[in-house]
């Protein structure tokens, strides 16, 4: 199940600074991610195989660690890897999908939850509901996925258009 050589040598090229640098943490949490996707996949098909389970969870703390490490030494490159995200709410009232409702729909809904993404993955849900299906969970997330990619795109588009800012902004704790 491990990733072929060619396939390593792309991410590397894409993330890191060349397909030979396998060093850099973006490299590397690159590859994780990748192994991560995949091991996901495989659980999907077999939920009872308890080892990749188990080398999935290993995977996923050793890049949570990377990018806590890369967040703590260069927050600019850090923020790279992440790049854009966004949020919704999503309520259902009636058996229809909304985002972003106003208070007297809000009021009616058996289904209210916030989902935070990424362009490529979903990272945070919360939220309350009747007791619903896991496919009318599924159904709405992937809704919330749906609207933030658009976010993402608009968010990109304004970003272009308005380019760095000089000087940046810097934060002091108090």
């Amino acid at each position: 199940m491990s990733l072929a050589v060619e396939a390593k040598k792309e991410i590397f090229q894409k993330f890191g600074k060349s397909e030979s640098d396998t060093g850099s943490a973006e490299g590397q949490i690159a590859l994780f991610t990748q192994r991560i996707s995949d091991l996901s996949k495989h659980l999907e098909k077999n939920r009872k195989d308890f080892n990749t389970e188990k080398a999935l969870v290993k995977l996923v703390g050793k890049r949570k660690s990377l990018l806590n490490y890369l967040k703590n030494k260069d927050i600019e490159r850090y923020r790279a890897i992440l790049g854009p995200i966004s949020e919704v709410r999503v309520v259902r009232v009636d058996g229809q999908l909304m985002i972003n409702p106003d208070e007297e729909t809000l009021a009616k809904a058996d289904l209210d939850i916030m989902v935070g993404a990424s362009e490529d993955s979903v990272v945070m849900v919360e939220g309350e509901m009747d007791e619903i299906s896991e496919q009318d969970m599924i159904e709405a997330i992937r809704y919330a996925h749906e609207e933030i990619k658009a976010q993402i795109v608009a968010q990109k588009a304004l970003a272009l258009q308005v380019g760095k800012s000089e000087p940046k902004r810097s934060y002091e704790q108090k």
